[in-house]
């Protein structure tokens, strides 16, 4: 362990390389306020120390500052070049805040937190922590930093960084400064570098892109029938509106035998029954709106970890987005065992299957807004909604200690937000693995992206849906 640190180095930021194309665009996105930060949270416990604590906590998030390169790093404004700057020092102290709260309190502390501005000054990284005295840690940080799955990688290595300690590692006070950062540490490749063949951009693809943006009418009569929830605001507001499900690990059990039997995976059996809820409510719709829509377009991020070789354990931003249309379903569509559309659920996870093999070429497109990326976002303004939802899933987190560590720190009880973007889905499902075997799902919404009174039953039809399933009813 790295000794306390005490005095600010006051040496300027360092280059380390060029930022991707997809890590510019979130960097313009971010300092726009188009998208929030991506959020994840973990409770850790141990049976003498408490995370609480600032020397135990700082003690082993200076660890964490210095092994990943992505939290001591950061993209100047988009008017200078791109390249990425390691910063010399990292303070804790404005990066930490101590809540008098607890897990049972996470819907109001994750919505006072996206609505807590996020420009930062820039000698500061991209990131802040949250935690609650029931040990309880809230990772929240730029989209242009990490994706989704980065967050967990932040809780690996702090469970790890904890789990290393010993008792005389741990001094009586900490500055929270953290001055001896690796000058040669690097930031993992950009997608782009790490991928270029799956980037690669077919024919037909870009010449439907470029219809598309010069010639919409071409395409808007199949838009009319798709329902995305309200307009995206011509005013950007960050008031985001979450719910947050957890399932024990008995429930969790159940859900992914039911999906396995049925050859479907757990993101497709929850996508399908928020169809089933959707289809519901837009269908009753008053004064006749419901009557015409005929489909929903849902998104999905696709991990591109497996095409690029960063591991669970690294902080990036390597994924691609998937969009399809679907159906609403019938009203014979339910939630218990005899009316759930399983054969949807099947043909949903095959349907991600497929995706994971092509959709790297959604984000190869980027490479050709260098330099546009504001006039992109500002053009969206006012305009329809892309999908009406979108479900990410992180998987299942389960962190393993080190060989040779055998500290008595125990992690559990994750969830997650996505970077709430708003030009992006009306509605977002958010799921995560919890490392004792539950699952964390987290359902949010901006404020004017749909009706509340129609969120609401949103959110309550897809929780009541669940336990039916759970249930076997």
């Amino acid at each position: 362990m790295a000794s306390n640190d005490k005095t600010a180095d006051s040496k300027p930021p360092s280059p380390i390389r060029r930022a991707g194309p997809l890590e510019q665009y979130y960097n313009v996105a971010s300092r726009i306020g188009i998208i929030q930060w991506v959020t994840v949270s973990a409770r850790y416990e141990h049976p003498s120390l408490n995370i609480v604590s600032k020397p135990v906590l700082f003690t082993a998030l200076g660890e964490v500052v210095r092994s990943l390169a992505a939290l001591h790093a950061r993209l100047p404004p988009p008017s200078e070049p791109p390249i990425w700057q390691r910063l010399p020092s990292v303070n804790l102290i404005r990066l930490v805040t101590w809540l008098d709260k607890d897990s049972n309190d996470m819907k109001a502390v994750f919505e006072d937190i996206c609505v807590t501005p996020t420009d930062v000054p820039e000698d500061m990284p991209w990131w802040k922590l949250y935690v609650l005295r029931d040990g309880t840690v809230i990772f929240t940080y730029d989209h242009t930093i990490g994706d989704g799955q980065s967050g967990l990688a932040f809780h690996h290595a702090l469970f790890h960084a904890l789990n290393s300690l010993k008792d005389e590692d741990i001094p009586s006070e900490h500055s929270g400064l953290v001055t001896d950062l690796p000058q040669y540490l690097p930031l993992t490749p950009s997608l782009e570098e790490a991928a270029p063949r799956q980037l690669a951009i077919p024919f037909f693809m870009f010449i439907r892109v470029v219809l598309e943006t010069y010639l919409p009418f071409l395409f808007s009569w199949d838009r009319k029938c798709v329902w995305s929830g309200n307009p995206i605001p011509t005013v950007i507001t960050p008031e985001v509106n979450v719910r947050i499900l957890r399932y024990s690990v008995e429930d969790a059990t159940t859900l992914l035998k039911l999906s396995r039997e049925r050859q479907a995976t757990l993101t497709a059996t929850l996508h399908t029954l928020a169809l089933v809820a959707l289809s519901r409510l837009i269908s009753a719709l008053p004064n006749g709106e419901g009557e015409k829509y005929q489909k929903i377009v849902t998104g999905c991020p696709i991990s591109m970890r497996r095409y690029t070789g960063a591991p669970e354990t690294a902080m990036c931003v390597h994924i691609s987005h998937s969009e399809g249309p679907h159906d609403l379903l019938p009203a014979s569509a339910g939630t218990d065992a005899k009316s759930f559309p399983w054969h949807v659920a099947t043909r949903h996870t095959e349907f991600l299957r497929e995706e994971v093999l092509r959709t790297g070429p959604t984000m190869g497109m980027l490479k050709f807004l260098p330099g546009r990326y504001e006039e992109y976002f500002r053009g969206r303004m006012g305009m329809k909604r892309a999908s009406g939802l979108v479900i990410s899933n992180l998987g299942t987190f389960n962190p393993k200690r080190s060989k040779g560590v055998e500290g008595a720190w125990t992690i559990s009880d994750t969830l997650f937000l996505q970077g709430d973007a708003i030009v992006g889905a009306a509605l977002k499902l958010n799921v995560t693995g919890s490392p004792e075997g539950g699952v964390g799902i987290s359902i949010t919404w901006r404020a004017g992206a749909v009706e509340q009174s129609f969120a609401e039953e949103f959110a309550r039809g897809f929780k009541d849906g669940l336990q039916d399933l759970i249930r076997g009813q």
